[in-house]
């Protein structure tokens, strides 16, 4: 293949190119961008079966390079899942493009192996990390995720011929979550977001955690809820009403007061203030991370509805939790 397979002008940056089926979606943007010739295409799908055979022959241990088609399309995925991590760390949908019509597709593969062994050993650093800081609380959900669901998805992970797959059972939910990933990539993304939700978390009593969400919820034990969102909008609230968010609690006074700020708010303003009110939050916790002041920025993004339609249905007491 040569750099002319390549039309420069048609630019893909911008374009909505899914993470989670990188290389398909890539390849489909430049059909219908007119970024790639019909022979780069067929070099490209070209190469990709000729590396199936050879994976194939490889997974049945060179007995055949001829499975059931089921099998076949599982390895098929795995590959194009180890060449997708690979594109996709080039950061830049042009460059990612200009590899697949000028690079051999196992050399791509071979570099997608590295990082996703390098990304394992990382995530597996990460679990330790969350269950070293894990939160003091009866969740079953959460204590569950952390002790065995992600510890079997190391157990069980087969990166070289299953690497899109997870498994593993992860059932607590985070604060944010795209959730279009899959495999170790994904499990990457789930720990790094806990790490920083228990590190937020940790900023706070952990009895005094447990007791706010369980006079929300008496059974928040058996349930699947996020932990972090009840502290989170508490300690805004608490910001809000010009005090120190570390007690959590907030009053009547408080939540009249509250009342007023985000009433007549639509969805957009309740976001705005509630944003506004997180970096000054931060500032007091002593927290400078702009991973923290990211992932929390999108919990906030998550809740906005809610508040605001709690607030216009009088109900913001289940939004912001009061002692009394």
């Amino acid at each position: 293949m040569t750099n002319d397979s390549l039309k420069p002008l048609h630019s893909l940056e911008g374009m909505p190119i899914l993470r989670g089926d990188y290389l398909l979606s890539l390849l489909q943007a430049a059909v219908s961008f007119g970024a790639v010739s019909d022979s780069g295409l067929e070099s490209i799908q070209v190469q990709l079966f000729t590396l199936l055979a050879e994976q194939t022959r490889r997974y049945t241990g060179g007995a055949s390079s001829s499975v059931r088609t089921e099998t076949a399309q599982h390895l098929m995925q795995s590959l194009c899942y180890t060449i997708s991590v690979y594109l996709k760390g080039l950061n830049s949908h042009d460059a990612a493009l200009q590899q697949l019509l000028n690079a051999q597709l196992p050399t791509l593969f071979d570099q997608g192996q590295i990082i996703l062994k390098r990304r394992v050993s990382l995530a597996k650093h990460l679990l330790q990390m969350v269950q070293k800081n894990r939160i003091l609380t009866p969740n079953l959900a959460y204590n569950d995720t952390i002790s065995n669901g992600l510890p079997l998805f190391f157990r069980h992970y087969d990166l070289y011929y299953s690497a899109h797959e997870s498994p593993g059972s992860v059932d607590y939910p985070l604060g944010y979550d795209r959730m279009d990933l899959t495999g170790v990539e994904a499990v990457f993304e789930y720990l790094s977001a806990l790490r920083l939700e228990n590190q937020f978390c940790q900023c706070f009593d952990s009895q005094l955690i447990h007791r706010l969400i369980l006079c929300s919820n008496p059974s928040y034990a058996e349930d699947l809820q996020n932990i972090c969102q009840f502290v989170l909008l508490n300690s805004l609230g608490r910001i809000l009403c010009d005090k120190s968010p570390y007690s959590l609690w907030l009053n009547r006074t408080d939540l009249s007061l509250l009342r007023r700020l985000f009433s007549g708010k639509d969805a957009a303003e309740t976001q705005n203030r509630l944003t506004a009110a997180l970096k000054p939050l931060l500032g007091e916790l002593h927290i400078s991370s702009s991973a923290m002041e990211e992932h929390l920025t999108h919990c906030i993004a998550n809740q906005a509805d809610w508040v605001k339609y709690c607030c216009s249905n009088g109900m913001l007491q289940r939004v912001f939790l009061t002692n009394q």
